[in-house]
């Protein structure tokens, strides 16, 4: 029958529920925590397809303090979170594989080696948001369909490695997000409704992270349910995974089977196929590129710029970190040249920018803090996919990026400038 067939196409996609354990948990606590997961919430043998469960280890801290550092971090960046996905891709742009199942000290050494910051928050949260994205890709792209289950802090990372995975903050066929007892301001491809989250109104340390968020003038997601019964009232500070949500004497544990039990039934309904999920990104720019960047002149007023000035060449180094929607980073140069770059899709095409700079170098020798910014495209998409199919070292779409600059000078006059920067992997 082709009903039959279509059935077990989507039946042979699998289905995998991966936990992300919150604050203060050990290795040990977060398997444990997986073990009563796959235990209270079934079904896993016998359902078609079987359920798979994982766990994508949130490493633990040496202090409380630390801990809620990268909270608040992640809290701060949560309606932007391109700093520490975009530390995590160019981690990732590294061999990702080998760092699953790395543990804590390795990854903060590892990341410290090869992430451009000096703040030790950003690689802590990129470091830990690598291995567990790298888990979830795992199954991705083995063919399972995935569910992120995120207690605590481990549904901010959840969030995350959702918008980093898909690339996009919206539903995805592939990927869900769902998360227990949770301090975010919204659950990722949820569009934000209810069905994809419980946090319980006895929970004392998610009221405690609303009352910081309304100092910080930061959201969180509100309760959806008591957990007290008439015989059972809730233990300790009402946020234990295993001791509150998932406690059968307790109210909070059908609310958590029902609405998980809709995202992972909706796999079975969904018309998806199983090939791998496109991962990260469409154009591989992260990393270090060289190049040239020109200042450039013209023969009259009307006409466009055509002529490079003799000795204006700025030989340039480039780091770019991949963000949702583009790419941003950093530029530099043998002439003082020191500022901000990003490569970012506009309606499918590609415009660039030069911004935040302490100096220009030697074409305005003075620190100007503006930004330059192409006039146009720099190409579309799929022109830019074709040049790095052709040429991943020097692209023609990267070879002439031109860039306009309109500034007034010392003397209240309006100026402008034009530069051309040309980028090739070393």
């Amino acid at each position: 029958m082709l009903f039959s067939g279509a059935i077990e196409a989507l039946a042979s996609c699998g289905r995998t529920v991966v936990h992300i354990n919150g604050i203060m948990t050990s290795d040990i606590e977060a398997q444990r925590n997986l073990a009563v997961l796959k235990k209270t919430y079934g079904p896993s043998a016998g359902s078609t397809p079987e359920i798979a469960y994982d766990y994508a280890y949130n490493g633990n801290r040496e202090s409380e303090f630390d801990s809620l550092i990268e909270v608040s971090f992640q809290k701060s960046t949560e309606e932007n979170p391109s700093l520490a996905l975009a530390t995590a891709m160019y981690i990732l742009s590294g061999d990702e594989e080998a760092l699953v199942g790395m543990k804590y000290p390795e990854q903060l050494k590892f990341a410290y080696n090869k992430v451009i910051t000096d703040n030790a928050t950003i690689p802590v949260v990129a470091v830990k948001l690598v291995t567990i994205m790298a888990k979830i890709k795992k199954y991705l792209s083995e063919g399972s369909n995935v569910v992120i289950v995120g207690h605590s802090q481990g549904s901010l990372y959840g969030n995350q490695a959702f918008i980093g995975i898909a690339n996009s903050n919206a539903a995805n066929p592939r990927l869900k997000a769902f998360a227990v007892g949770t301090p975010a301001a919204s659950i990722a491809g949820s569009g934000g409704t209810d069905a994809s989250h419980v946090t319980c109104t006895e929970d004392r340390a998610i009221d405690g992270a609303r009352l910081v968020a309304v100092l910080r003038g930061w959201k969180v997601l509100g309760s959806t349910v008591s957990a007290a019964t008439e015989t059972h009232s809730v233990p300790g500070l009402g946020h234990s995974f295993i001791d509150v949500y998932l406690e059968p004497d307790l109210a909070a544990l059908p609310q958590i089977k029902a609405k998980l039990g809709v995202m992972l039934e909706g796999f079975l309904s969904a018309a998806t196929s199983c090939i791998e999920m496109p991962i990260f990104r469409t154009v591989e720019m992260i990393g270090p590129w060289v190049g040239v960047m020109n200042e450039m002149s013209r023969a009259g007023l009307s006409l466009p710029y055509s002529d490079i000035i003799p000795e204006s060449a700025q030989v340039v180094s480039a780091e770019l970190l991949y963000a949702p929607g583009g790419f941003t980073g950093t530029i530099k140069s043998n002439k003082g040249l020191n500022a901000q770059i990003d490569i970012i899709v506009v309606s499918d095409y590609w415009y660039s920018s030069i911004h935040n700079a302490t100096s220009w170098g030697s074409a305005i020798p003075i620190p100007v803090y503006g930004k330059i910014i192409t006039g146009g495209m720099i190409a579309s998409q799929s022109v830019m996919v074709a040049d790095f199919a052709r040429n991943p070292k020097a692209p023609w779409s990267m070879q002439w990026i031109t860039y306009g600059h309109s500034y007034i000078d010392v003397d209240g006059n309006e100026k402008d400038k034009q530069f051309q920067l040309s980028l090739q992997r070393p």
